[in-house]
């Protein structure tokens, strides 16, 4: 049975306005119960205009509210749906809340919303997613692909190697069920440029999905060197504040410290570490031993250098000795004293950047460069797999399909079988072919107003 859900579509804490979000059969029913208009009325009877009046429990005003409402289909959960701007207090959220469920409501669960907005037809499963992409996006870069694909620009191309490969299937379909009837087969040369081109669309964005993990999930950052290098301090002009504590003793960093920024619209997830060195201490060796765990994971190196000293061999060996594949910058610190460093005592290093912890000197040319460095190609975010789900269902496609490619010249049910595969791995991407317990796991990680 669909019933009427409520819930707060405002985060539960003080504030100008706290949104409040009926949406189902009886939605305006419910809404009626509890409010008193002094101007306006529900979309029932005043369509797509605002109404003023009371939220009422009883004969007891609760708060003055702008009700907006809307007429199913057109609605974002293309249910009959009414939104209640309230002011911000979570006692008197609290209160309005209750007296919906009163009026007849049922609170709603996570994601319920998006849910019957998918279930409706008003979006499918990689737009749904998307939405719950763009609430958690922490970068420029992420909240533009996770909107692109809210939009429908990843479903978009979906939906072109869907009909592809329906056009592909079709005849071999026809073909299997009725092959006494006289229908054509498609040309062996025409077969194979087609399965090809399918083929070639998929792998395109499959290999998208490395730039997209990075985009939404951020970059693991290590910021390493020897000790007092200048790599806390590093770190504290990086995020803005003194994060991690700074003195002129080597080894003041024994543990890691981990903070998140945005260079350039992309998220780096940093770690500063403990200094590369030898030493017989047992908490500074379990600094040490984390600083090369972190290193082993990281995607890309801040190696903190103090360029106003000339290299040691033993730095040399740590440099030589770093994961070969991360991306590595090698920052000249502290510029301010002068700088004696050759930019040859580095072989393997991405970049060079002569910076300044001190006077923030050197670390606008830092900015742009992780997204230069990491990021494999510029790609429109409608071609951007940002989701490990779609990575995976795509695999699945893309397997079916190079079975197909080795299998055309079999018997068409063969062949057949390989295109159906295809199909139901892009259906489970979209939510057309996806099993109930799917969308019950992505729903429940949004939030509980979406």
């Amino acid at each position: 049975m669909n019933h009427t859900i409520v819930a707060l579509a405002t985060p539960f804490a003080p504030s100008a306005i706290g949104v409040l979000r009926l949406s189902g059969p009886e939605a305006f029913l419910v809404a009626k119960k509890a409010l008193h208009f002094f101007s306006g009325a529900l979309a029932e009877d005043c369509p797509r205009a605002l109404a003023y009046g009371a939220l009422m429990d009883g004969d007891r005003e609760l708060d003055r509210v702008i009700v907006a409402s809307f007429r199913a289909p057109h609605s974002y959960t293309g249910e009959d749906t009414v939104e209640i701007s309230c002011h911000g207090n979570p006692f008197l959220l609290q209160q309005a809340l209750c007296r919906l469920i009163a009026c007849g409501a049922r609170q709603a669960e996570r994601g319920e919303f998006t849910k019957q907005a998918f279930l409706n037809g008003k979006l499918d499963l990689t737009e749904a997613e998307g939405v719950a992409d763009l609430i958690a996006a922490d970068s420029q870069r992420a909240a533009d692909a996770a909107l692109a694909q809210m939009k429908g620009q990843l479903s978009a191309r979906l939906e072109e190697i869907n009909t592809a490969l329906l056009e592909l299937i079709s005849p071999l379909l026809a073909y299997v069920d009725y092959p006494d009837d006289e229908i054509g087969e498609i040309p062996p040369e025409e077969l194979s440029l087609r399965l090809e081109d399918c083929l070639s669309r998929i792998r395109k964005l499959l290999a998208s999905y490395s730039d997209g993990r990075k985009i939404r999930d951020g970059i693991a950052t290590v910021i390493a060197g020897r000790p007092n290098a200048g790599k806390s301090s590093v770190m504290n002009r990086l995020i803005g504040y003194e994060r991690s504590i700074v003195t002129d003793i080597p080894g003041t960093t024994r543990d890691t410290v981990e903070e998140t920024i945005t260079l350039s619209g992309l998220k780096l997830c940093l770690t500063d570490t403990a200094g590369l060195h030898q030493t017989d201490d047992h908490v500074e060796q379990l600094g040490v031993d984390r600083t090369r765990a972190a290193l082993a994971r990281a995607e890309l190196i801040l190696w903190v250098c103090d360029g106003a000293a000339a290299t040691t061999p033993e730095e040399a060996a740590e440099f030589a000795a770093l994961p070969s594949g991360a991306k590595k910058i090698v920052l000249l610190n502290k510029s301010d004293l002068g700088i004696f460093r050759q930019t040859k005592e580095f072989p393997g290093a991405n970049a060079i950047v002569t910076v300044s912890a001190i006077t923030g000197d050197g670390f606008d040319q830092l900015a742009s460069l992780p997204a230069r460095l990491l990021l494999d190609k510029p790609t429109e975010n409608g071609e951007l797999l940002c989701d490990l789900r779609h990575y995976q269902c795509l695999c699945r496609a893309e397997e079916a399909l190079t079975r197909a490619v080795k299998n055309q010249r079999m018997t068409p049910d063969v062949l057949l079988a390989d295109g159906e595969d295809a199909l139901a791995a892009i259906g489970e991407l979209t939510g057309k072919t996806v099993s109930e317990q799917i969308v019950t796991d992505i729903f429940s990680r949004f939030c509980v107003g979406k």
